[in-house]
């Protein structure tokens, strides 16, 4: 997989473009290029049935739920309505999530998800991932009433779509935090290599603040209807496990 057919090299900054070119045509030309690696077969097949599981944690003193939603292929516009409806549900206090749950039923402490998290951001990816919830419980909560003010949290969404402003904050958030990372030379390069790698052009990432402001309402309560329904998700609930009389610790 190391090979020069194989990568990118990004290098951004106040630099002088000859003198890069020059230098990279030194250091990098005389190294051969491979035959080009196979592709993993990484696509799955549609989930139709929701999955659920029963964990036991030693170390935990309150349960936890983790949800996931299988989200749409990178590059389309449900990626980026994704990416937003993400946002909109996770980030921050002020999310429809953390509201709900913490908030007005006072069913959990902390909620914290979103698109390809905890892996990295929303637009980083390019095969099968995940919009992914994960709840720490209050100790007076229970699976079935987590996943029930979860579902209709979700219901509420695909029926009425965000509210205007709410909708607005949350893009406006999205494209300060972008521009704020693309003012840190690592970053840019990060996102002009993968632009790249998975969209077959730097000048894709041009249009990312452009396809976040073109998300509506109505795209976003359709994505909710489609994608974020119990048919589409797997949890995981996680429960202190009681030691038992006389264990070591």
């Amino acid at each position: 997989y190391y090979s020069p057919n194989n990568a990118v090299l990004a290098i951004v900054g106040d630099v002088n473009t000859a003198d890069v070119f020059a230098k990279v045509e030194k250091y990098f030309a005389t190294v051969p290029k491979r035959q080009d690696p196979p592709r993993a077969a990484i696509d799955e097949k549609p989930q139709t049935a929701e999955r659920k599981f029963n964990e036991g944690d030693k170390l935990a003193k309150v349960p936890a739920l983790s949800v996931g939603y299988r989200m749409p292929p990178r590059g389309g516009h449900d990626a980026i309505v994704a990416a937003v409806t993400g946002e909109l549900l996770h980030n921050g206090k002020a999310s429809r999530l953390y509201q709900a749950l913490v908030k007005d039923d006072k069913l959990a402490i902390e909620v914290n998800g979103g698109v390809n998290w905890p892996l990295g951001s929303p637009f980083d990816y390019n095969g099968p991932t995940l919009m992914t919830s994960l709840i720490i419980a209050s100790d007076k909560s229970s699976e079935s009433a987590l996943l029930g003010a979860l579902d209709k949290t979700m219901a509420n969404l695909a029926a009425h779509g965000p509210d205007p402003a709410e909708l607005e904050r949350v893009k406006a958030k999205m494209l300060s935090d972008f521009y704020g990372e693309m003012e840190v030379p690592i970053n840019r390069a990060s996102a002009l290599s993968h632009a790249v790698l998975f969209d077959g052009n730097a000048d894709r990432l041009k249009s990312r603040s452009s396809d976040i402001a073109a998300v509506t309402g109505g795209d976003v309560s359709a994505f909710a209807a489609k994608y974020l329904v119990k048919t589409n998700r797997t949890s995981i609930y996680r429960v202190p496990e009681t030691k038992k009389a006389g264990a070591a610790e």
